[in-house]
């Protein structure tokens, strides 16, 4: 026979996972509306990060629809260390280290744009000395340059 300490307890915790479901389940649908700020409040609360794994996956995937890749990745190592073995979390973090190479090689290639952008002739003065030698190159293999613009 089970003591009504016992009773009390198990009711508590059937409770607590009631409420967490309903919890998980409205975040996902503000998360889904696009709401992610409203989501992470209603997930993370007053305490921080939750120790609840389907609301460290739902927090990583909140993070990863923002392109938040390594806090999603944390949250995910996070999630599979409260539930080990499970395949959905390590396959998730596979795509999200993926992610985060992309990301990184699409800043560097953007970076290098900018860079010849302002080198090919973004910059006027590189502009005029690129006119100038062009100039010289003319004048060397005997053609005469244009006339400069008045």
């Amino acid at each position: 026979m089970e003591t009504p300490e016992k009773a009390s307890q198990q009711f508590r915790e059937t409770v607590q996972t009631c409420f967490a479901q309903m919890r998980v389940a409205r975040a996902a649908e503000l998360a889904r509306s696009r709401r992610y700020r409203e989501a992470e409040d209603l997930l993370t609360g007053h305490e921080g990060n939750p120790s609840d794994p389907r609301e460290l996956d739902l927090l990583a995937r909140i993070a990863a629809q923002q392109r938040q890749y390594p806090r999603a990745r944390h949250l995910w190592e996070v999630a599979l260390q409260r539930l080990p073995g499970q395949a959905e979390y390590e396959r998730a973090i596979v795509r999200t280290r993926r992610a985060e190479r992309l990301q990184t090689i699409g800043r560097i290639v953007a970076l290098l744009v900018v860079v010849a952008l302002v080198v090919a002739g973004f910059n006027p003065w590189i502009r005029s000395r690129v006119g100038e030698i062009r100039a010289q190159i003319k004048i060397l293999g005997g053609q005469r340059p244009p006339a400069p613009a008045p």
